[in-house]
């Protein structure tokens, strides 16, 4: 992925604040994107940054990169007036750099802090693309075992316990363990250990009795919501 600076840039006030802020954004995607910079994909397209909401994020393959699309960011901040959160700014890379981001309105240097990881949209970004999805596969683990366990203690206090159930894992529970895994490399040892809770759950539903504590079964049918 190359090094990473991860910025929160936000606008407060009325109701148009939002609308506001997306027309001042799409000149900086311009800028941004003009400079060149920023790592390829498989697919030969380049990127240099993402935008949702009022966070942006920037990527460069070196810390020149990310020294001239900081310096963009910097400039398009003037000529907006807008202003960069110092404190909620992070930067992701390997080894020690200095890092830091001018103050539009002092036009001071302040220290951003570099990081190891961090959290974004509910999904903990690693500094390469490898360990965040071992990250992710193991939240997917840890998040279906709650699930499973959940189903487990209302099986004695639901009346109509099917249709509980599959209401509960298929709207809920899968929407959540796959959220943010598009992008991601999900290993085979994941998804078979998924595999196996969805089989437990499925034998729940066809009204088994099962143990919490036995991940799976040979026979139980399967749900089908997370091939």
């Amino acid at each position: 992925m190359g090094l990473q600076i991860f910025l929160w840039v936000y606008l407060a006030g009325c109701n148009l604040s939002s609308i506001l802020f997306i027309i001042y954004t799409s000149e900086l995607g311009a800028r941004l994107a003009d400079s060149g910079r920023g790592v390829q994909l498989p697919s030969g397209e380049r990127i240099c940054y993402l935008m949702f909401a009022d966070d942006i994020f920037l990527v460069g393959q070196n810390e020149e990169d990310l020294e001239e699309l900081k310096g963009i960011l910097e400039g398009w901040c003037l000529n907006f007036h807008m202003k960069i959160s110092a404190k909620k700014t992070q930067v992701i890379a390997e080894g020690e750099y200095d890092w830091t981001i001018t103050d539009t309105e002092s036009d001071n240097l302040i220290q951003l802090l570099q990081v190891s990881e961090y959290r974004y949209l509910g999904i903990d970004q690693k500094l390469s693309f490898s360990q965040t999805s071992s990250a992710k596969g193991q939240s997917m683990v840890a998040k279906a075992k709650k699930y499973r366990g959940a189903i487990a203690r209302l099986r004695r206090t639901v009346p109509d316990q099917v249709a509980v159930y599959r209401a509960l894992w298929e709207s809920v529970a899968v929407a959540g363990i796959m959220y943010g895994t598009e992008p991601l490399t999900i290993s085979n040892e994941v998804i078979m250990e998924l595999d196996d809770i969805q089989r437990w759950v499925a034998k729940v539903l066809l009204g088994h009795t099962v143990s919490e504590k036995k991940g799976g079964t040979q026979d139980g049918a399967r749900m089908g919501q997370m091939d």
